[in-house]
């Protein structure tokens, strides 16, 4: 291209001197200004367009009719379309969840202590011997019979006194602790029966602990029911041995009460 023609040129043609002016590049860049007008006045054409459809459908319509006395104009309200609420969802009855029955353990209860009431002096100077304490009047001596003679090699058996144990200075305990002996009770016992919510059932059991540690003699002392006694002294036959109670240094055996509670939850 040469220099006169490069003043009359475009920039077009002085950008793709030499290019390949069939590609797309050159075209897009050549017609930009035709297309982009094009576009704008269709578009603008199609917002008249909606605009006018709009109004025209909010409108009423207009409806001519010819007849004798020529043309008559009347406005006629096309009808209107009924819009149906929706109906509501019948949503389906809820299921009732089964309770969850958890097993509430009370607190270790010690074993009760027995109350002995022990004569005084004075009282057993006027008391006949016997194995009971009867209230009454002074008793009157009775003179015993003669003692056969002794032979001199003889010994003279010893009453033994019979006094309540005390208390042992410590208690039985399962092996672990109390947190053990609850982990112990609410991994195995189950409900036998199915309980209302926020029902309870509870059930005390007693039961011997011996000197070796071995638990027997179970006894219920208040019942929640023959199902749910049995479970619980089935759970307690399962236990291992305990540690022993200790009096003075040494083992000893005690009764023992456990208080076992099934509640429902709410």
């Amino acid at each position: 291209m040469t220099s006169q023609q490069i003043l009359q040129a475009d920039v077009l043609d002085i950008l793709f001197e030499k290019r390949n002016k069939d590609y797309g590049a050159y075209l897009l860049r050549r017609n930009y200004s035709a297309q982009l007008l094009k576009a704008m006045g269709i578009t603008a054409l199609l917002v008249i367009a909606l605009l006018f459809l709009g109004n025209s459908s909010s409108t009423k319509s207009v409806v001519a009719k010819l007849n004798d006395n020529g043309f008559v104009v009347k406005q006629v309200e096309w009808p209107k379309e009924k819009i149906e609420p929706p109906k509501p969802k019948v949503q389906p009855p809820a299921t009732q969840q089964p309770a969850k029955t958890e097993v509430l353990l009370d607190k270790i209860k010690p074993v009760e202590k027995t109350t002995t009431i022990i004569a005084t002096q004075k009282d057993l100077d006027d008391a006949l011997p016997g194995t009971a304490k009867v209230d009454g009047p002074p008793a009157t001596a009775i003179q015993a019979p003669p003692l056969p003679p002794s032979t001199g090699n003889g010994t003279a058996e010893k009453e033994t006194e019979k006094v309540a144990p005390p208390l042992p200075n410590r208690q039985p305990q399962f092996p672990g602790g109390a947190e053990a002996w609850q982990k112990f009770l609410s991994r195995n016992l189950a409900p036998p029966a199915d309980l209302e919510p926020g029902e309870k059932r509870s059930v005390l059991v007693r039961f011997s602990v011996d000197q070796d540690g071995v638990i027997t003699n179970f006894v219920v002392v208040q019942s929640g029911g023959a199902d749910f006694d049995n479970e619980v002294i089935r759970v307690l036959k399962k236990m291992p041995h305990w540690l022993p109670a200790i009096q003075n240094g040494r083992a000893v055996a005690v009764n023992f009460t456990q208080p076992v509670i099934f509640q429902a939850a709410e």
